[in-house]
């Protein structure tokens, strides 16, 4: 493979959301087929340009032919009293990293991925943050040698699994291990404890049930 004939730019008008959806159907294949659902793995067209529109698609071209996509997002801390400890004041959300099953293992996600952390630099945000699911450890642990550790868990509508969030801080504001590693610990009881894999309130359904007997007493 000559990588010298590897472009990584903003999806052009050229390559079509069917072609993105469908190298996001068959990126994820593999770990629909692990019993792993990622919504990308099935999502259709419309769905894709709702999620990938919010950002900036990035695509790889190898030979002008669509080999891989991640999209970043531009988010701002909202000033709340209430905010999860691991947002700066802005930063990018990565999502939808996939490479086409023929290129995989070739060093072209992390090409990707270095395309967008100097992006991120030159953009002046503080951080990238993303999340993926706790059951795909490989690509965890992938994570975890490029400096992307893990920091919280959350639970998304429509999955089944949690998902652990991850970040690079870009801007020397590295917090100890320790300490990530403790707040990660109490963001992984809270989650666990609220809510189920796919993103439903765990205790939602016992409440509503106590409500319905209160209004029949009544």
């Amino acid at each position: 493979m000559d990588i010298s004939e590897i472009i990584i730019i903003p999806k052009p008008e050229n390559i079509t959301w069917e072609e993105i959806t469908d190298l996001l159907h068959k990126g994820y294949a593999e770990h629909l087929k692990n019993g792993i659902l990622y919504s990308a793995a099935v999502q259709d067209v419309s769905k894709t340009i709702e999620r990938l529109e919010e950002g900036t698609c990035m695509v790889v071209l190898y030979k002008g032919n669509l080999i891989a996509t991640e999209t970043y997002v531009l988010k701002r801390r909202k000033h709340s009293l209430i905010h999860k400890w691991y947002y700066d004041n802005s930063y990018f959300y990565l999502h939808s990293l996939t490479v086409h099953p023929d290129y995989k293992r070739r060093g072209i996600g992390l090409m990707l991925r270095n395309r967008i952390v100097e992006i991120a630099k030159e953009t002046g945000v503080d951080s990238i943050i993303s999340d993926t699911s706790i059951k795909a450890k490989w690509l965890i642990s992938w994570y975890d040698r490029l400096g992307h550790k893990k920091v919280g868990l959350v639970s998304h509508k429509g999955t089944n699994y949690y998902s652990v969030v991850m970040k690079t801080p870009l801007k020397n504001k590295n917090v100890p291990d320790w300490y990530r590693l403790i707040r990660y610990g109490i963001s992984y009881l809270i989650c666990k404890t609220l809510y189920k894999e796919n993103g439903d309130f765990r205790f939602y359904p016992e409440i509503l049930e106590r409500i319905k007997l209160a209004n029949i007493k009544q």
